[in-house]
């Protein structure tokens, strides 16, 4: 939602599920819409307003793009068209030279306070510095016209009509990567995934807390963090006579190895903790930077981990695929031709967040077992999206984000990792048990 001050948790099952992008008034804001850098807000009222098709319809940038197009293709306006589209080669080159001007004096933004739901999550880097997002034309075209050679373009109708073309497909490639609504879209995923996961019923439900990230953080680093309106959303079914207390909080608000981060963990631990429930975070960090640490970062995680009461708190690791690519092999494009990735390596795949699978393991568990489970038990999901890419005759890429060898899976488990164990070539992962951040049994209700 636009104001997230009155956030309160919603419940969510397969029946008001698709009902909830409109509820919550899910949008997004500041979107380029033009060269002249004004911006719009997406409004999202259904998953399907997700899909390419629909942004290529929707959005202003596309629109004034296929206007383009189409001038292109008309003798009277062909002259003002083409050099329109030429000046985007002077565009370029005045952004690439700011860029080389400012690169040595580029400092780190402040975490972005956008919604969980209703706007978008707030990644752990800066979501701030996309010119998709800024209204910065320029920096925007730049992105566009990398891999094409527009200095060399003749001011020919079909090289021109050629040239918007590819503007527009990377463009919708940009648009759908951007961090705002690539975690808005992640998000929303996930959501549908675990509601269809898992069968809710009166003992069992989900809840939505839709809150910025910025709302999110002040609430834990406030001096009244145990007394405030996040403590009383976490511990007040645990003390209401009647009330179903929570089973699971899942932060879906990735933290980072740092001191900081993880004394919000810590502080997230402690709150559900005192309402008898367990946490889960995604912890954000490269394959190397868990397993290739050099003794001063294992020291400080160690003891950053060992030292705070987080024996409720389970950290998760990697992110999991929740869809495949656009593309004519997986999922095609009426409107448009459209392939959504433009290169290997797996990086501009749809990753999100595993704090789900977190979720799905401990809500199926109460299914089978009551408050009797076993965390330590193997949780497996399947039917996950499973991608080759159409240029390589080789393996599929991992539904986690990483393959890991037994070795590593163990180094990570003595790290305090849950880790996200895939499988090669095929359509699924394990969680080999939910243990927490600190060794051993993660504890809960079921303690």
């Amino acid at each position: 939602s636009v104001h997230d001050d009155a956030a309160k948790p919603v419940s969510v099952d397969r029946d008001n599920l698709y009902e909830l992008p409109e509820q919550l008034g899910v949008c997004l804001n500041g979107i380029l819409a033009s060269a002249d850098g004004q911006t719009e807000q997406i409004e999202f009222h259904e998953f399907e307003d997700f899909e390419p098709d629909e942004l290529f319809e929707k959005l202003s940038l596309f629109e004034n793009l296929r206007t383009l197009r189409r001038r292109l293709l008309n003798p009277k306006h062909f002259d003002s068209a083409a050099a329109e589209v030429m000046s985007w080669a002077r565009s370029s080159e005045v952004s690439s030279a700011a860029e080389a001007t400012e690169a040595s004096g580029v400092s780190a933004a402040a975490p972005g306070s956008e919604d969980l739901f209703a706007d978008v999550l707030s990644q752990s880097h800066d979501a701030s510095g996309s010119p998709l997002e800024t209204g910065n034309w320029e920096a925007f075209i730049q992105e566009v016209l990398a891999g094409s050679n527009i200095q060399k373009v003749d001011p020919r109708q079909d090289d021109l009509v050629a040239l918007v073309d590819q503007a527009i497909e990377e463009s919708m490639r940009l648009v759908l990567r951007s961090p705002k609504f690539r975690s808005l879209e992640m998000n929303w995923r996930g959501l549908r995934w675990l509601t269809f996961q898992v069968e809710t019923h009166a003992k069992l439900k989900f809840y939505v807390l839709d809150i910025s990230a910025q709302r999110f953080r002040e609430a834990l680093e406030s001096d009244d963090w145990q007394s405030g309106w996040l403590a009383e959303t976490i511990t007040k079914p645990s003390k209401t006579p009647g009330a179903i207390p929570w089973g699971m909080v899942g932060c879906l608000f990735p933290l980072g190895v740092n001191q900081d981060d993880l004394i919000l963990a810590a502080k997230l631990g402690d709150l559900c903790q005192t309402a008898g429930a367990a946490a889960a975070v995604e912890l954000r960090a490269t394959k190397p930077d868990w397993l290739e640490m050099d003794d001063a970062v294992h020291d400080f995680w160690q003891a950053n981990r060992m030292t705070r009461p987080m024996l409720n708190m389970a950290g998760l690791w990697p992110r999991v695929q929740l869809r495949l690519p656009y593309g004519k092999k997986y999922k095609s494009t009426d409107r448009f031709s459209f392939e959504e990735v433009s290169q290997p390596g797996g990086s501009q795949l749809a990753w999100g967040s595993p704090v789900w699978l977190a979720c799905a393991a401990i809500a199926q568990g109460y299914n089978d077992s009551g408050w009797g489970l076993d965390t330590s038990a193997v949780s497996q999901f399947g039917d996950l999206p499973l991608y080759y890419d159409p240029a390589d005759d080789g393996d599929a890429y991992p539904c986690g984000e990483h393959l890991l060898t037994d070795e590593e899976f163990a180094k990570l488990m003595d790290l305090g990792l849950s880790p996200v164990i895939s499988f090669k070539n095929q359509d699924r992962v394990q969680v080999r048990g939910l243990q927490s951040m600190r060794g051993g049994k993660l504890q809960g209700p079921w303690s």
